[in-house]
């Protein structure tokens, strides 16, 4: 069956019809076709569903991501009444603006975003029919985007994609959509390209930071799962770093290790911003 045929298929008829018209839509977005982005748009518009119009979102971020520019803004004015009233789930809304790096949408994230991380999280949830209900409760997620977005600190940021990588690896590594990760590829080498060579050193030391705090200290009570997620990305962001290092023209240290890894790991190097210790803190 072709792939525009499938799209044809009336959305709520059945499951079956369902999980077709959401698989077409997720095939056409990971072939970059983005002459498809209306039509997309088009059945997204007409569909009642929250836990489809997720699906089709995400879609749509993938395309929005890969055409960047007029497609990223346009995706961004489709996403923003979501964050007033949805049926869709938040949490995966806001993966959506993640992955198309809207940052536009700043205000609207701050204002569905928890204050500390002690505070208590909206629970999300997709509905299908009637009127969308207001969004009224606070995510953390939301608090983690919008401590990232706004850092204009090279090293700071990136420090900060680091720390939101390894804490939510389940998501961008261990699940089967690609955009979330590929946009912290493409966050990363952007700002390697205005860090120096002991910047990005800096960076690689933070990285075995990370695997120390937010891998080694918890191994014990996390899933299997979620472990093989954990050491997915920390092989991951491992051969990110040390590649930027090189590229930077620094020297790749064997193993991946950086040096001074005694009492002075902790010290300068790592110390954090206050947007930084927010997002680290679970």
């Amino acid at each position: 069956m072709a792939l525009e045929e499938a799209l044809d298929f009336h959305s709520g008829e059945s499951a079956r019809t369902d999980f077709v018209v959401m698989d077409a839509a997720r095939a056409i977005a990971l072939r970059r076709r983005l002459e498809y982005f209306d039509r997309l748009v088009a059945k997204l518009e007409k569909t009642p569903d929250g836990f489809i119009s997720n699906r089709l979102l995400s879609s749509l971020s993938l395309l929005a991501q890969t055409g960047g520019g007029p497609l990223k803004d346009r995706f961004a004015q489709i996403l923003r009444p979501h964050f007033a009233a949805t049926r869709c789930d938040i949490d995966e809304l806001l993966w959506c603006a993640w992955a198309a790096d809207l940052r536009s949408l700043l205000p609207d994230v701050q204002r569905i975003a928890t204050s500390s991380p002690v505070d208590i999280g909206g629970s999300g949830g997709s509905v299908s029919g009637g009127r969308p209900p207001p969004v009224t409760s606070r995510y953390h997620l939301a608090r983690k985007l919008a401590s990232i977005w706004p850092e204009e600190d090279p090293l700071t940021r990136a420090k900060l994609l680091l720390a939101f990588g390894f804490q939510e690896c389940q998501v961008l590594v261990g699940a089967r959509e690609v955009e979330g990760w590929r946009q912290m590829e493409m966050s990363l080498c952007a700002l390697s390209a205005t860090m120096t060579s002991l910047q990005i050193t800096q960076l690689l030391q933070f990285t075995a930071f990370c695997e120390t705090e937010l891998i080694a200290a918890d191994a014990e009570k996390l899933l299997p799962e979620q472990r093989s997620a954990r050491q997915a990305t920390r092989s991951a962001f491992r051969r990110m770093v040390d590649a930027l290092l090189q590229n930077s023209g620094g020297v790749r240290h064997p193993g991946g290790q950086p040096p001074n890894r005694g009492p002075a790991r902790n010290q300068g190097l790592m110390v954090l911003s206050d947007s930084m210790s927010r997002v680290l803190i679970l």
